[in-house]
């Protein structure tokens, strides 16, 4: 008989098997000698009180062994000769995705990217950090993988309306991902090995019969009988055909959303986050986290600590968002007048610094007007307001923070966007708590009691609910208080 069975185990017995036993036979209420096998599914962290614990989720063998479980493999479909054309458009995660989903349903896909592969893209991330130069599309968000190749690879999501994700993560290990991934909690991968594993993806594609073009980048939609799409127009004048057009273009190909509304295409405006991007030194939140006095190491068996912030002011949410514990803050701008950053961090997650976005939800009836991208609109002009704050240089992590802090809107300017920089972006090492909430208090442009979406990220940040870490210790030696910009959509 195969059980299933939760557990907690101290630190010291996380890896020790022969420890799992009894508290195993206790829960199945059975002799430890009647276990025949023990395998790992499931593992998080318990860090709510001190000692932490780890949490385990075992498949248990009562009476007689476990089955053998083979690591997951691609099995590369064969296309018939007079397969159906999907055009996919982008070679990010939902493009590769899809590529892989369409080959199973005996279809060909056509990948079209309008950046480099992920060999060759690495090298046009140079000119951002060396010189604050975007290359407009092949840069930290366009290219092999799109955003996620060099943006960390985490894979948690707390969606539940699309089912289990179990055969993603497999699909990554079979191409490359580490098989940690099938058992944490919050599984990730790292910026490191990312680009090996969506190579590999494209090599399947490839493989099968299928084709990933890159630096072809679609500027056009082709019509055919009855006004379906048929095909779409490449900026080198080419035309690709297929039976279907699959767009899959990611947060930034703001150019294809305008080609839509052009072409008439049906599109409606969504809910998004946006805000900023908070930095902290690594053992601070280790030392809140896993309760321990700052200033001692680490134990060995716990991983750099992450933490999650989530309160709701005035029925608008405000929420951390993608925290990379021992990552990197790096520039994620697609356009050389605008400053956006991202967070990532490597496999082994030892950077001494930990950063996370904090965003609040903005819904299309905060953004005044009728156009269905006014959102877009919304997003650019903050971007550039963050740019024009003083983010000349955004070539590290240490250079965005201003190092200046001023109450008033940028030039002189009273729109909302660079109100939010002004508030809260524009804050440097040296910037007290009470001077954030006294800014932070300041009435907006249009004379309302508070400073709309900005007001609710400050609320979140001092806010009584928000107590998985003390957000008020954390910003007092904070390296680069706030680092930029951060949006999802």
């Amino acid at each position: 008989m195969i059980e299933t069975v939760d557990i907690v185990v101290s630190i010291e017995k996380r890896n020790d098997e022969s420890g799992w036993l009894k508290p195993v036979a206790r829960r199945l209420k059975i002799h430890p000698k009647r276990i025949h096998g023990l395998r790992l599914i499931k593992e998080s962290i318990d860090a709510r009180r001190d000692p932490v614990k780890f949490q385990l989720r075992l498949q248990v063998g009562v009476d007689e062994g476990l089955p053998s479980m083979e690591l997951p493999r691609y099995q590369v479909p064969t296309l018939r000769n007079d397969a159906k054309q999907v055009i996919i458009v982008g070679c990010g995660p939902a493009g590769l995705f899809a590529a892989l989903r369409c080959l199973e349903l005996g279809l060909k896909p056509i990948v079209l990217e309008r950046g480099k592969d992920a060999s060759a893209r690495r090298f046009d991330l140079a000119p951002i950090l060396r010189k604050g130069t975007v290359i407009k599309d092949s840069n930290y968000c366009f290219g092999e993988g799109g955003a996620g190749t060099f943006s960390d690879g985490k894979l948690y999501t707390r969606a539940t309306k699309r089912g289990p994700v179990r055969k993603v993560y497999e699909t990554l290990v079979a191409h490359g991902a580490p098989t940690e991934i099938l058992v944490d909690a919050h599984p990730h991968i790292g910026s490191n090995l990312l680009p090996k594993v969506v190579m590999a993806m494209r090599e399947s594609i490839c493989q099968s019969g299928g084709e990933v073009r890159f630096e072809t980048k679609v500027t056009g939609f082709l019509r055919g009988d009855e006004n379906q799409l048929r095909g779409v127009l490449c900026s080198d004048g080419n035309e690709v055909t297929g039976d279907v057009v699959i767009l899959a273009t990611g947060h930034s190909a703001r150019d294809v959303l305008s080609l839509m509304v052009r072409e008439k295409l049906t599109l409606e405006p969504k809910a998004f986050a946006v805000g900023v991007r908070i930095e902290h030194p690594q053992s601070l939140i280790d030392s809140v986290q896993y309760h321990y006095e700052r200033g001692k190491e680490r134990p060995r068996e716990l991983p750099a600590a992450r933490y999650q912030l989530a309160c709701e002011i005035d029925g608008r949410g405000v929420h951390s968002f993608c925290m990379c514990p021992g990552g990197f803050v790096v520039p994620a701008a697609t356009e050389n007048d605008e400053v956006v950053v991202n967070g990532m961090s490597l496999a082994r997650r030892d950077s001494p610094f930990a950063n996370t976005g904090m965003v609040v939800g903005v819904e299309p009836t905060d953004i005044p007007g009728e156009d269905v991208l006014r959102g877009i609109h919304f997003q650019k002009e903050l971007e550039r307001a963050a740019k024009i704050a003083g983010w000349r240089d955004i070539r590290r992590s240490e250079l965005v923070t201003v190092p200046s802090f001023s109450p008033q809107p940028v030039a002189g300017s009273k729109t909302s966007a660079q109100r939010a920089v002004s508030v809260l972006a524009v804050m440097s090492d040296t910037t007290t708590k009470s001077q954030f909430l006294r800014v932070a208090r300041t009435p907006s442009a249009s004379g309302k009691e508070t400073a709309g979406f900005v007001q609710a990220i400050h609320n979140a940040l001092i806010c009584p609910s928000a107590t998985a870490l003390n957000m008020s210790t954390a910003f007092r030696p904070a390296r680069s208080a706030i680092c930029g910009a951060d949006q999802k959509s």
